[in-house]
């Protein structure tokens, strides 16, 4: 082997020992990129036990991790943040686990579908917050 690295030094004209004859280290990627889908829109938040209240904006974030942060803007300015994991994505799909929401407890699911440039068309999700029942309807302006 120490031969053939010797021999392609000298047709190459390259200084003796420039070609290694191990095998290169393996290198290990750690995937780094996050996916972002966001839309101004309609929509409607509901809490058990309060009035429903309007939604004009949706974000979702997507880590390599299948972590997720999805965002709500409420009507009023407030911004809800929940938690969660990736269960399955495709073309067209997300389904989404909800895991928390900012200090408190969330649980539920998310379904969006997305289109071009990655905007929000749709969106619906149902669980509870903090105990109480919630759930989102949220429809992407078409741009």
């Amino acid at each position: 082997m120490q031969t053939l690295g010797l021999i392609l030094s000298l047709l190459l004209g390259l200084p003796l020992g420039a070609i290694a004859n191990s095998p290169p280290a393996p290198v290990q990627e750690t995937p780094t990129a996050t996916t972002f889908y966001a839309q101004n829109g309609t929509g409607i938040f509901g809490l058990a036990g309060r009035p429903n209240i309007g939604v004009t904006f949706m974000s979702i974030a997507i880590e390599a991790d299948n972590k997720v942060d999805m965002s709500i803007r409420l009507a009023d300015g407030r911004l809800i943040s929940f938690g969660g994991t990736l269960i399955k994505g495709d073309a067209y799909t997300l389904d989404i686990r909800l895991s928390g929401s900012g200090m408190a407890d969330a649980s539920g699911g998310v379904t969006a579908r997305y289109g071009a440039n990655q905007r929000i068309l749709s969106a619906t999700a149902n669980g509870t917050l903090d105990g109480q029942t919630f759930f989102i309807t949220f429809r992407g302006n078409s741009q």
